[in-house]
C-alpha cells in the first residue's frame, strides 16, 4: 500500500511511503522504493497512510446538542443545561460512523445516560463508555449500571468524598476527570476564587 504520504508515528513522516501487510499485520513501512521488491502488487491510495486515532475524550450523546460559547465556562454549562434534550440516537450513530469513515478506531466516550455503547460497535469503534458522575457537597457518587465504569465530572461537581468513592471503583485512580477547562475553573481549583 502506497501513498504520497505515510505517517509510521514511531518515526517521522515519510513521503512517497508505502505499507507491507502479512494478511492483516504490518510487515514493514518505508519508502516506496526500498519495499516495491516485496510484492508484485501495489495499491496506491491518495493522501495519507497512518495508524488509526483514537478520540481520548468526548460525548457522543451530546452530538446533537449545539451550544455557543465565548464568554466563560459558567455562562455555557448553564445554556447546556437549558438546551440538553434526549440523545438523539440517529445523529449520535451518524457521529460514530462517520468518525469511524475518518479513520477512529477506538474512543472513550463519557456518558450520563449509557446509551452509546451500541452505537459504538455498530460503528466499528472500540470504546470504553464512562459513566459521568455529579456528587457535589459531599453526596455519595450513585453507582452506575452493570459493566460501567464511574468517573466524575469534575472537581467543582464532586465533592472530595465522592472523589474518593469513584477513585476506590476503578483500583483507587480516577479514570478520568475534567480539569482546568476554564481560567475560572482554574482560579477555583487554585485559589477557591471565581464564579
Amino acid at each position: 500500500h502506497a501513498a504520497p504520504w505515510v505517517v509510521p508515528i514511531a518515526s517521522p513522516p515519510l513521503r512517497d511511503g508505502a505499507v507491507a501487510l502479512e494478511g492483516d499485520r504490518v510487515a514493514a513501512v518505508g519508502s516506496l522504493a526500498a519495499l516495491r521488491a516485496l510484492s508484485d502488487e501495489v495499491v496506491e491510495h491518495r493522501g495519507v497512510l497512518m495508524p488509526g486515532t483514537v478520540n481520548a475524550h468526548l460525548h457522543l450523546e451530546l452530538s446533537h446538542v449545539r451550544v455557543p460559547g465565548g464568554d466563560g465556562l459558567v455562562p455555557w454549562v448553564r445554556r447546556l443545561l437549558a438546551t440538553r434534550t434526549p440523545t438523539n440516537t440517529d445523529v449520535a450513530r451518524a457521529a460514530a460512523k462517520e468518525m469511524a469513515a475518518r479513520g477512529t478506531v477506538g474512543a472513550v466516550d463519557i456518558t450520563n445516560d449509557g446509551g452509546t455503547a451500541p452505537l459504538w460497535a455498530d460503528a466499528g469503534i472500540e470504546a470504553r463508555v464512562l459513566t459521568e458522575r455529579i456528587a457535589p457537597r459531599g453526596e455519595p457518587a450513585a453507582s452506575p449500571p452493570a459493566r460501567r465504569c464511574a468517573t466524575p465530572r469534575a472537581a467543582y461537581s464532586c465533592g472530595p468524598a465522592a472523589l474518593r468513592t469513584l477513585a476506590a471503583r476503578s483500583g483507587g485512580r480516577l479514570v478520568s476527570i475534567h480539569v482546568e477547562e476554564d481560567p475560572a475553573e482554574a482560579a477555583w481549583l487554585v485559589d477557591g476564587a471565581g464564579p
